[in-house]
C-alpha cells in the first residue's frame, strides 16, 4: 500500500512516504507548488495532507494533482481550519 504524507514538516509518519519543500530528515524533497508531483498516475492509495492545502499557491492546481496520484477509489484525508463563527458586515 503507498501511502503519502503530503507537507509533512517534522511529522514524519512510518509507512508512508513523507513530502515537503524542507529536509527534515526522513523525507523526500519537493516544492509542492510545484507540478507535476514526482510521481507516477494512480500511484498512492491514501495521501494524507494536514493543515497544509491551505497554504498552497493555487488550491485548484493542488487538488487536480492530488486527484491525479491517487489510484481510483484512494483515500484523501485532509484536515483544514475551520472557523464556526462569521461576521457579516454590511
Amino acid at each position: 500500500m503507498n501511502k503519502l504524507n503530503l507537507g509533512c514538516g517534522k511529522d514524519i509518519k512510518d509507512g508512508y512516504i513523507n513530502l515537503d519543500i524542507v529536509d527534515y530528515g526522513g523525507n523526500k524533497i519537493h516544492d509542492i507548488n510545484s507540478f507535476p508531483y514526482p510521481f507516477e498516475e494512480n500511484y498512492f492509495d491514501e495521501i494524507y495532507a494536514s493543515h497544509i492545502l491551505e497554504h498552497l499557491d493555487s488550491f485548484h492546481k493542488s487538488i487536480t494533482e492530488l486527484y491525479r496520484i491517487l489510484k481510483p477509489n484512494g483515500i484523501l484525508i485532509v484536515y483544514a481550519p475551520f472557523f464556526s463563527q462569521h461576521k457579516i458586515l454590511w
